[in-house]
């Protein structure tokens, strides 16, 4: 890793729908503060956010600590009260802005710095971080 890397904060985007991921790693490469990894499935030993889109919603609430997750949801969805059961609390809808899914990933990061669960030990109990 070069010393340019060492501050980016790391993203993972796990997207079927490819040409969505591309914009998306667009505008995070162009805020020049991001190393953003494009994957079918989120590495939990990696430090930062995962976005997801709420179809594998199953796969990381099972290996990811809530507070790690941004997730792009359908707004007809069924799985909002689910998802909030989770922990996760930044969510997005898909129709949304390109540009309001990276407010969401930015609050998540600041959230996230305060509460030290960005590495790949994930919390047991969401609420454990919080002071």
């Amino acid at each position: 890793m070069t010393a340019e890397n060492h501050h980016k904060k790391t993203i993972q985007l796990v997207f079927h729908n490819a040409a969505y991921a591309e914009s998306l790693a667009g505008i995070l490469f162009l805020d020049g503060e991001h190393d953003v990894h494009v994957t079918d499935r989120p590495d939990p030993a990696l430090d930062g956010i995962v976005v997801a889109h709420e179809d594998g919603l199953e796969g990381l609430i099972a290996t990811l600590c809530p507070e790690r997750i941004v997730l792009v949801a359908r707004q007809d969805t069924r799985q909002l009260e689910r998802i909030w059961d989770a922990g996760i609390r930044y969510v997005v809808f898909e129709e949304t802005a390109l540009q309001s899914l990276h407010l969401a990933i930015l609050g998540a990061e600041l959230k996230l710095g305060r509460g030290e669960a960005g590495s790949g030990e994930a919390l047991a109990d969401p609420a454990a971080g919080r002071a």
